[in-house]
């Protein structure tokens, strides 16, 4: 919080170390090797996503189609010893951990952009906190048992209620109407929840528990960010990017 405070160059640096964390977290559920060509060549594009973010690089579509070129072309390049599976985990690795973070980042610069990452914040954490809640006390009904066993319906709508009502609080000191206010809590109740949901999911498919141990007694980075990598891309750039 106290970085979120502060701003500049200081909040960039700490998501920019947690936005690298994330990503060696997620190379290593498929063994990339760090010092690999296939793994610099993915962090050097996640700094590129931070750059643009900052504004000191405009970003142009034309990129995208770029960077998914050069990565499968490395096959080529490498005489087919680089594998194609892997190249496909690096690369959606760069963009839900480049655009989650650097979107965090890019929120942040905005005029308002202080309150509007509190808001993000609080929103998913109330989210996250009610949903646990409600669905301990009085869930019945699950909610995707294959996926996430102790999740239910009953906590998930109590968890959308708490981000939509943190949302509406938030109506005094944000530039928004109370219109696009609810519709950021839908969007903060609902993605936060589906990106709960991608993690436990990625986590099963590699059969374990936690993506990493940098936060003991929490897992990792991408245990303890995954909502937020979901909400804070979808509400700046459907809400305020564009």
């Amino acid at each position: 919080m106290a970085f979120l405070y502060l701003g500049g160059i200081w909040y960039a640096v700490v998501i920019f170390g947690l936005a690298v964390f994330a990503y060696d977290e997620w190379n290593r559920l498929r063994r990339i090797p760090r010092l690999g060509g296939l793994y610099l060549i993915g962090a050097f594009f996640l700094f590129l996503f931070f750059i643009w973010a900052s504004g000191l690089l405009h970003y142009h579509p034309v990129f995208l189609s770029l960077l998914v070129l050069l990565f499968m072309s490395l096959p080529v390049f490498t005489k087919n010893r680089t594998d194609v599976t892997d190249i496909a985990h690096v690369l959606l690795g760069l963009f839900y951990i480049g655009l989650g973070f650097s979107a965090m980042l890019a929120t942040r610069l905005l005029e308002s952009g202080l309150t509007l990452s509190l808001l993000l914040l609080l929103g998913t954490w109330a989210n996250d906190t009610m949903a646990y809640l409600i669905g301990k006390r009085w869930g019945k009904n699950k909610l995707w048992p294959s996926i996430s066993p102790n999740k239910t319906v009953e906590g998930s709508l109590a968890g959308v209620i708490a981000s939509l009502l943190v949302s509406l609080l938030f109506s005094p000191f944000v530039p928004i109407s109370t219109l696009e206010l609810l519709v950021v809590g839908l969007l903060i109740g609902m993605a936060g929840q589906f990106g709960d949901l991608m993690e436990s999911a990625t986590k099963r498919s590699f059969q374990v528990k936690d993506t990493g141990w940098i936060l003991p007694g929490h897992g990792g980075v991408l245990d303890r960010f995954d909502s937020l990598l979901v909400v804070f891309p979808l509400v700046y750039y459907i809400l305020w990017y564009s």
